[in-house]
């Protein structure tokens, strides 16, 4: 068994921590626990001592330990309702453009610019903001609804070229990723 170094906090088996929760009281303690674990009498010393420290701490310790876990947990529920389920949610393969419309008007009047985070949808509204999420790879960009397509019947989002970089696609040319809108 491992000697327990006092500058460690966590014990170094389950067995050990019975100790730490005051199972055993010391050598001759009637449980036969420290015959089984076969620790060395320095081993049981240093459980001993560990065991004296943790009597000695403050008594507001555990309200203090119950508050630090109360704000983790609110936390924890802020952070679920902050995530709210998407109102649009669409999966399939994009595709990306740029230079041959580059400086052209979109649907929605804008000068396009491959440049810039925007793409084109069949339905969603126009100026409506959307998270493009490259379910291959992992990596996310917001773009703007500017424009109206694909006009390939198997694609369901054309990206600006710049959003395709982010996206790592735009050497592939089409990715399979995930649309959702935010409500």
């Amino acid at each position: 068994m491992a000697r327990i170094r006092l500058s460690k906090w966590r014990p170094v088996s389950p067995e050990l921590n019975l100790y730490i929760n005051g199972l055993c009281g010391g050598s001759g303690c009637g449980t036969g626990l420290c015959g089984r674990l076969g620790q060395t009498r320095e081993e049981h010393e240093d459980m001993q001592e560990l065991q004296t420290y943790k009597r000695s701490l403050p008594s507001t310790l555990p309200v203090l330990a119950t508050l630090v876990s109360l704000s983790l947990g609110l936390a924890a529920v802020k952070s679920a309702r902050a995530h709210k389920a998407p109102a649009f949610e669409q999966i399939g393969t994009a595709s990306w453009y740029g230079p041959r419309f580059h400086g052209k008007k979109t649907a929605n009047g804008e000068v396009f610019s491959q440049n810039k985070l925007t793409a084109a949808h069949r339905t969603l509204p126009l100026g409506t903001t959307v998270e493009v999420t490259n379910v291959t790879n992992g990596k996310s960009v917001e773009v703007k609804i500017t424009d109206r397509g694909p006009y390939v019947n198997d694609r369901i989002i054309d990206l600006s070229r710049a959003a395709a970089i982010r996206l790592g696609m735009k050497d592939a040319g089409l990715a399979r990723v995930q649309i959702e809108v935010q409500s």
